[in-house]
């Protein structure tokens, strides 16, 4: 897109001439755009403060039709294994489990039923056909699935037993001390924010989550972790209440970091064991993928 500079618009600055052109975006975003060369003025790259003039050019690129935003980029659980009775997968950060009021598509449910059409039946709950535990959003990791009601009823029994291995890797902020411990703080929903949760509650239910630290990475620590209840949000309030947010949580985050260090939150699950249907343990390892790794070769060792 081209535009020429006219009479009444000279000795304006290049971005607020921007704004009255595309009334849709904000200014910061098309600050980024003059910021990445996306716009020229008589086909010379300048600034966002540049004050145009008469008959100036000013050309505008136009995005490629294959970029897409990020939330709208389309996103797949890996398979790691499968039997007829479940199957295991790697899901990746910014995916949902299954349909909500806000996220009705594009979930793992929605993956698993166009690949296993059969799977529609299986559980006790029609908008979550064989999930028997469940992973937030924004984090990634093992999870196993039902492929059978019978399967279905064994794995739920077991999570709803405690009976179930599961153990992630986060990268927190801070050094963790003493480096292995048990947090035991009750977990209540926060009376300020009812979609957060916040520890130490005497109200709260009982909440317990062990934890070894894996290695000190400068001023962060990358630390496994092994929860022994399963709290909504159980490992991410319990580590921020002791002063390590994780890294990348923009629900709970401590007031004083102001510039995110990762897009994504750094949460993964890397671990899981449960008993079959013929009641022989089964052990399932998931490594961090390459988002979580960049974020751990970034700071360095």
């Amino acid at each position: 897109m081209k535009h020429i500079i006219s009479k009444e618009q000279t000795g304006m600055r290049l971005d607020k001439i921007l704004m009255t052109l595309f009334p849709a975006l904000s200014r910061s975003a098309l600050q980024k755009k003059i910021e990445k060369g996306g716009v020229r003025v008589n086909d010379a790259i300048v600034r966002k403060h540049f004050f145009v003039r008469l008959g100036d050019v000013i050309e505008i690129a136009e995005e490629e039709k294959n970029e897409k935003p990020r939330e709208e980029m389309r996103l797949e659980p890996h398979i790691i294994s499968e039997t007829g009775e479940y199957v295991i997968l790697d899901k990746p950060s910014g995916m949902i489990v299954h349909p909500t009021a806000r996220h009705e598509s594009g979930t793992v449910v929605d993956f698993l039923l166009k690949k296993y059409p059969q799977m529609r039946n299986i559980g006790d709950d029609p908008l979550r056909p064989g999930i028997v535990h469940r992973l937030d959003k924004d984090a990634s990791g093992i999870m196993v699935v039902a492929k059978t009601q019978n399967a279905f009823d064994v794995l739920k029994r077991q999570f709803f037993l405690r009976e179930v291995k599961k153990q992630y890797i986060i990268l927190v902020y801070g050094k963790v001390t003493p480096q292995e411990g048990v947090i035991t703080l009750p977990l209540a929903r926060s009376t300020q924010k009812r979609t957060r949760f916040a520890a130490g509650t005497g109200a709260g239910r009982t909440a317990e989550t062990q934890y070894w630290v894996e290695e000190y990475l400068k001023m962060y620590s990358l630390v496994r972790v092994e929860p022994k209840t399963g709290r909504t949000h159980q490992i991410r309030v319990h580590f921020l209440s002791k002063g390590y947010p994780i890294v990348g949580d923009v629900l709970y985050r401590s007031r004083n970091i102001k510039k995110p260090l990762s897009v994504r939150l750094m949460l993964h699950a890397e671990f899981l064991g449960f008993k079959d249907t013929t009641g022989v343990l089964q052990e399932y390892h998931c490594l961090p993928g390459e988002d979580f790794m960049e974020v751990v070769k970034m700071i360095g060792r």
